[in-house]
């Protein structure tokens, strides 16, 4: 099989079918199992975007390219497929299929190796914060960031927005994606991966978790 040969029509996935779009590294695997699933264990490069999130095909949309490649994995192969015609009938984004299969099951090898996804808790959070070593950027929406406060010397960037300041970022820097309870942060952060930078989620909680003092009004 050629691995860069988009089919026309989405199909279910072997194991060896997805193997090898994969390792082509030409398709983008969006992961649509729910957050603490992902952050439990991910395939290296994959995005989160949750199923049950409402807006799911609209954050696909501001978090691809138009005409990127893309294939669906979850542990719901029934879902996946739903998803996966969904937004094939956007016509935006070519869909190759999805993995027929639960992808916690997934026995890979090498570079294909489901491994826990990076995060941060709160006190790691706050002593790197302390010790500035992190680059944060929170990604949640303007509206939340007046009410609750930013964390001080973050980049403000909400989520829909991130995907066109990705070259801003220093590229070997640590960086620390904050929302306000961890979901946006870990879509944000395999975002980031997924485009080669160090990037971690603070995951579980998030900017309306810190103390008043270590908050501040955006400027």
């Amino acid at each position: 099989m050629d691995p860069e040969a988009i089919p026309p029509d989405p199909k279910p996935l072997s194991d060896e079918e997805f193997k090898n779009y994969v390792v082509s590294r030409r398709v983008t695997v969006v992961d649509l199992r729910p957050t603490e699933h992902f952050v439990r264990v991910h395939l290296p490069g994959s995005i989160n975007i949750p199923a049950t999130n409402p807006n799911l095909v609209v954050r696909l949309m501001y978090l691809l390219h138009p005409g990127a490649a893309v294939l669906f994995v979850g542990d719901d192969p029934v879902e996946a497929e739903e998803v996966t015609q969904m937004v094939h009938r956007t016509r935006r984004n070519p869909v190759v299929g999805w993995y027929d299969s639960s992808i916690s099951s997934w026995a890979g090898e090498g570079d294909l190796v489901l491994v826990p996804f990076p995060t941060v808790d709160l006190t790691t959070f706050r002593q790197g914060t302390h010790e500035a070593r992190w680059t944060v950027v929170d990604v949640r929406e303007p509206m939340e960031w007046v009410t609750t406060g930013v964390v001080p010397g973050a980049t403000l960037w909400s989520l829909r927005e991130l995907h066109l300041h990705i070259t801003e970022l220093p590229p070997h820097s640590e960086i620390v994606t904050v929302c306000a309870a961890g979901g946006r942060a870990v879509i944000a952060a395999s975002l980031l991966r997924a485009h080669g930078l160090k990037a971690h989620a603070l995951f579980p909680g998030g900017v309306p978790h810190l103390p008043p003092d270590e908050r501040e009004r955006p400027q």
